[in-house]
């Protein structure tokens, strides 16, 4: 098994992050491009990944969350908000819960809804 596919090795996990407290980070490229976080949980493949400043997120599931940069969501679910950019206070559970969510914030996603579909664009 190469190095960068276990988790156990810590590989580039909060990789560039200089400052911030109180935050938790497991599994290859979670919170790697993050500079400034805090309170932010990511657990899983590229989490939160490009989050660099945004604060308060919970975010769990393999590329959940990773393009996100909004503040104070919580993203649950196997790509759940992974190409939002910056809706903050969002809840999305479920795979692929809120994928596509671009800009939107206070919503609350539960299912494999994306987000811009049928007419609705978050």
């Amino acid at each position: 098994m190469r190095r960068e596919q276990r988790s156990a090795q810590a590989y580039r996990i909060g990789h560039d992050l200089n400052t911030g407290s109180f935050n938790v980070a497991m599994g290859v490229n979670a919170l790697s491009l993050g500079t400034s976080l805090s309170s932010t949980v990511a657990i899983g493949y590229t989490a939160g990944k490009t989050l660099a400043t945004a604060s308060n997120n919970t975010i769990i599931g393999s590329q959940a969350g990773e393009i996100r940069t909004g503040a104070g969501n919580t993203i649950v679910g196997q790509y759940a908000g992974r190409d939002g950019t910056d809706g903050v206070d969002n809840t999305l559970i479920g795979r692929n819960s809120g994928y596509t969510i671009t800009s939107g914030s206070a919503n609350s996603i539960l299912g494999m809804f994306s987000g811009n579909s049928d007419g609705l664009d978050i």
